[in-house]
């Protein structure tokens, strides 16, 4: 049986160095623009009166079979109880 992987910010930090993430965001792009990558239009869903929106962003590495979905909550007057006003979570399914 297979185990999920839960990282927070800090585990990120410490296996990926920045230049290690600029370099995957390029490889990404690239990925996109030579068509080996899809990246739908992300759907934004705005809640309580225009409160809070939430975006789903899915993509998909056609190549290594590897689909992802960024989900983001924004808080349109900033921050509650001490959370920042955009809060994320990054899904990937291989």
């Amino acid at each position: 049986m297979n185990t999920i992987k839960v990282l927070n910010s800090e585990d990120i930090k410490q296996l990926v160095s920045i230049e290690e993430a600029i370099e995957t965001v390029v490889d990404a792009y690239v990925k996109l623009s030579n068509n080996t990558a899809e990246m739908p239009e992300r759907v934004i869903t705005g809640l309580g009166n225009d409160y809070l929106d939430i975006f789903f962003k899915p993509s998909l590495i056609s190549n290594i079979n590897t689909a992802g979905v960024k989900l983001l909550s924004i808080r349109k007057q900033g921050g509650v109880n001490g959370h920042p006003a955009i809060q994320g979570l990054v899904i990937l399914i291989d």
